[in-house]
C-alpha cells in the first residue's frame, strides 16, 4: 500500500518479486473517473458508428461514380476532352449502332429519300448504311404523275433481287423493303485524245445485309454482299430486312482516264429516288422532223377518260426533254442519270428549274384515243445529223424528301433531223 492508501493502477501477471512482478492498482478520484468515462462512451460510440455508418460511405461513394452517365442536365462541349466528347461512341452490348444513331468513321448514313452527293476515285470504296429503324412507319409523303409504262423500270430492276434476301431477326422491327439507286453526275476524262469516244468505266455498286461485312466491295467476301453494276451512269436494287443494310461504291482502276467520279446514292422504303427504264419506245414516239427541228410525243398519260383526271393532266407537264447529237460522246455512260443528262447533254428541256429555249411542249389530246399526252418540240438543230432524245421526270435538288424525287430516265428515241420545210407546231 502506498502511503496516501491508494491501490497500485497496473500489475505484472508473471506473479514474481521483482520490479515487474509487482501488482499496482490506483483508486481513481471522482474526477477521474468521470475522465475515463467520457473516454470508454467516446470510443465505445467512435466503434458504433464505423459499424453502422460505414457502408452507406461505399453506397454514397459508387453513386458519385456513376452519377456522370445521367446527362439530363449537363452540359458537354465538342470540346470538352472529357470521356463523352464528340469522338465517344458507347460500346453497350444491349444496344446496336442504329439505336445509338451513329455511323463508324468512314461510314456515311443515308436518309430516307434524301440523295447523298460524293466523289470517289479510281480505286477506291465510298462505304454508306441505312437504318431500317431509323424510318417511322408509313413512309414518306409525296405521289407523282405516272407514264402508263413508267412502273416497268421498279418491276424489271426487282425481278429475281427480292428473292432470298429476307432478313428475320427475332425481337427486331418487321421486314421492310429497302429500295437502293445511284446515278453517276461526272465521270473521269479520257488520258488520250484517241479515246474520247469511249466511255469510262462504270461504278460498282456492293450490298451487305450482314454485321460481319460492314464494308462490302471488291476486297469483302462475295458470298457475304450483292454486286450491282451501274448502267449508263445507274444503279437500282431492293431487297427485304430489318436490319442495317451496308453499301458500298467502288470505282475502278483504269490507265486510260483521269479525275474522280462525282454520284449521288439514296435509299428508300417507299419507292426507288432514282428511276431508269430500258425499255426500247416506252417514253417517246417520233412524229416529224425537218432540218433544224423535230416533234416528238410521249405515249397516253392515263387510260381514265374521267373528266377529272384529264383536267388535272391538261394542267400538268410531269415530264422533261434531252437532246443530244449522236456524234458528240459525252454523254456516253451517262444516258439513265438524270444529272449526267443535265451536266452533258447538249440540249436540257430545263436548266437551274427553267425550260430551255431550244425546247417548246404543251400538252395535247391529238393523237390515239383522244387522251392527254405531252410533246416536245425541238429547234436550233443540224441539218442531217442523227439525235437522241431521251424523255425524263424532273428530278431535280428540290426533289430530296419526296418519294421518287431524283426523277425517272427512258431509253434515248433516236432521230435524224434532214432538209425541207420547216414543221409548223
Amino acid at each position: 500500500m502506498t502511503a496516501g492508501g491508494a491501490l497500485p493502477i497496473w500489475a505484472s501477471s508473471t506473479g514474481d518479486g521483482g520490479p515487474q512482478g509487482r501488482v499496482l492498482a490506483m483508486h481513481l478520484s471522482p474526477l477521474q473517473s468521470r475522465l475515463v468515462a467520457s473516454l470508454v462512451a467516446s470510443c465505445l460510440l467512435i466503434a458504433l458508428y464505423w459499424t453502422l455508418f460505414t457502408p452507406h460511405f461505399a453506397v454514397a461513394l459508387e453513386v458519385e461514380v456513376k452519377t456522370p452517365i445521367l446527362l439530363d442536365d449537363v452540359d458537354f462541349t465538342a470540346n470538352s476532352g472529357g470521356p463523352l466528347d464528340s469522338s465517344y461512341e458507347p460500346e453497350f452490348s444491349a444496344f446496336d449502332r442504329s439505336i445509338i444513331g451513329r455511323a463508324p468513321e468512314g461510314v456515311t448514313a443515308l436518309t430516307n429519300n434524301e440523295a447523298m452527293p460524293m466523289n470517289v476515285v479510281a480505286g477506291t470504296t465510298q462505304l454508306f448504311t441505312f437504318s431500317v429503324g431509323s424510318v417511322p412507319e408509313g413512309g414518306t409523303a409525296g405521289g407523282s404523275l405516272e407514264l402508263r409504262s413508267e412502273q416497268t423500270a421498279s418491276e424489271q430492276q426487282s425481278s429475281g433481287t427480292e428473292a432470298n434476301e429476307k432478313t428475320k431477326l427475332a425481337g427486331r422491327q418487321e421486314s421492310r423493303t429497302v429500295f437502293i439507286s445511284a446515278n453517276t453526275c461526272e465521270q473521269p476524262r479520257p488520258i488520250a485524245p484517241s479515246r474520247t469516244g469511249e466511255a469510262p468505266p462504270q461504278l460498282t455498286l456492293y450490298i451487305s445485309t450482314s454485321s460481319a461485312n460492314q464494308s462490302p466491295g471488291p476486297l469483302a467476301d462475295t458470298d457475304s454482299q450483292v454486286i450491282v453494276d451501274f448502267i449508263e451512269g445507274a444503279a437500282m436494287y431492293n431487297l427485304t430486312l430489318s436490319d442495317d443494310v451496308y453499301i458500298g461504291v467502288h470505282a475502278p482502276n483504269s490507265t486510260s482516264f483521269t479525275g474522280a467520279y462525282n454520284f449521288r446514292i439514296a435509299a428508300s422504303t417507299d419507292a426507288y429516288f432514282y428511276t431508269y427504264n430500258g425499255e426500247n419506245n416506252a417514253g417517246l414516239i417520233f412524229v416529224d422532223s425537218d432540218s433544224q427541228g423535230a416533234l416528238l410525243i410521249t405515249h397516253n398519260l392515263t387510260d381514265s377518260s374521267d373528266p377529272a383526271v384529264e383536267q388535272k393532266l391538261m394542267g400538268s407537264m410531269p415530264y422533261v426533254m434531252f437532246a443530244h447529237n449522236k456524234n458528240d460522246p459525252s454523254i456516253n455512260g451517262l444516258r439513265f442519270s438524270y444529272c449526267g443528262l443535265q451536266n452533258r447533254a447538249q440540249i436540257a428541256a430545263t436548266k437551274d428549274g427553267q425550260f430551255a429555249n431550244m425546247v417548246s411542249t404543251a400538252m395535247t389530246k391529238r393523237g390515239p384515243g383522244n387522251l392527254p399526252k405531252q410533246q416536245f418540240f425541238f429547234s436550233g438543230l443540224n441539218a442531217s445529223s442523227n439525235y437522241s432524245a431521251i424523255l425524263a421526270k424532273d428530278g431535280t435538288a428540290s426533289g430530296n424528301g419526296l418519294v421518287g424525287g431524283g426523277g425517272l430516265v427512258f431509253r434515248a428515241t433516236d432521230f435524224n433531223t434532214k432538209s425541207g420545210m420547216s414543221i409548223h407546231r
